[in-house]
């Protein structure tokens, strides 16, 4: 029916678009109709992936924050074992000689434990597989990808 009406008024198509009106054999429906669902599918997988992106980008960037107090806690923790260290030092060196003197004497009940020195140390943020976090300044290697393919 399409194809004999067209024969009749040609212009008819032209028309029916001027007016956004599609005229359509049930063949072409179809194909239309599954052009449009193609696109709609199209569509939501842009949206997803571009939700995917965004939260992404937003815990790459939680996780650079993040590996920075963890960086901080671990430069605090050594602080602290140096310190503990030089405590013991000094408690070894100058303190524990004077108190064995009483021992020595016989002056005391009991001897005195030693306090030994710290040997573990935290283990930094270089040395893991974060270290390009640490660095907010560093440029990623999904950023190096697009800087080299663009």
């Amino acid at each position: 029916m399409l194809a004999a009406a067209l024969e009749t008024d040609p212009g008819l198509l032209e028309d029916a678009f001027r007016r956004d009106v599609v005229i359509a054999s049930p063949a072409t429906l179809v194909a239309l109709l599954r052009t449009v669902a193609h696109t709609w599918r199209t569509d939501a997988l842009n949206r997803d992936a571009r939700e995917v992106l965004a939260t992404g980008r937003q815990l790459h960037h939680r996780l650079g924050t993040f590996t920075g107090h963890l960086g901080k806690v671990g430069r605090s923790l050594d602080s602290s074992v140096a310190a503990f260290n030089e405590a013991v030092g000094s408690l070894q060196s100058r303190v524990m000689v004077s108190a064995r003197r009483f021992e020595e004497l016989g002056l005391s009940g009991t001897a005195l434990d030693d306090v030994e020195q710290l040997t573990r140390r935290t283990r930094t943020l270089e040395d893991s597989e974060f270290a390009e976090l640490a660095d907010p300044g560093s440029e990623t290697a999904v950023e190096r990808a697009h800087r080299t393919a663009g």
